[in-house]
């Protein structure tokens, strides 16, 4: 396992036996203000957020955490689409 001065760690499942599954790499994990900063909004916008279910959370300990995917995923499915113009 190594370490990242921001987490202290950086790679959570390395598996020998089974290596078929997902690897989750710290740095896809964010605290409240990383996934507020992430999405260009406020740290209370982003409790709202989280507080009404809109966005998937963790939580470790006391702390919340969020999968940057989610948060990929919650502005994908925020996105308007284009107009098609002829």
């Amino acid at each position: 396992m190594t370490h990242d001065k921001h987490l202290n760690w950086e790679i959570v499942c390395n598996d020998p036996v089974s290596d078929t599954g997902p690897k989750l790499v710290a740095n896809d994990l964010l605290d409240i203000l990383q996934a507020a900063k992430f999405l260009t909004i406020s740290v209370p916008t982003m409790r709202r957020l989280q507080q009404a279910r809109y966005i998937p959370f963790t939580k470790i300990g006391g702390s919340v955490r969020f999968l940057k995917k989610d948060l990929e995923a919650y502005i994908a499915e925020k996105t308007v689409p284009a107009i098609a113009r002829q």
